[in-house]
């Protein structure tokens, strides 16, 4: 059976790093073979990428993002290329 793992509007800046920390953990010990950010997982570009660096750190083999309107707008209009900001994860 595969494991797949979905997360949904993390809100770092809202919700403490710590947390967001330890939902990673639970995640990688749990080793699905996908893991999926949906949702806005960051309250403004700095928390973005910081939530993004929190999964990228892990030693789950493979990512995603589902970037929703809140996510695509904010990315869009702070970066020179949006692909260069997902391809981070």
């Amino acid at each position: 059976m595969v494991k797949i793992a979905i997360t949904s509007d993390l809100h770092l800046g809202i919700t403490q790093a710590s947390t967001i920390r330890e939902l990673v953990h639970m995640i990688a010990a749990a080793k699905p073979a996908l893991t999926v950010l949906a949702g806005d997982i960051g309250e403004g570009l700095p928390r973005f990428v910081e939530c993004l660096d929190l999964f990228a750190q892990s030693v789950m083999p493979r990512r995603a993002l589902i970037p929703t309107n809140h996510v695509t707008q904010l990315v869009c209009c702070c970066m020179a290329s949006c692909s260069r900001l997902y391809f981070r994860l």
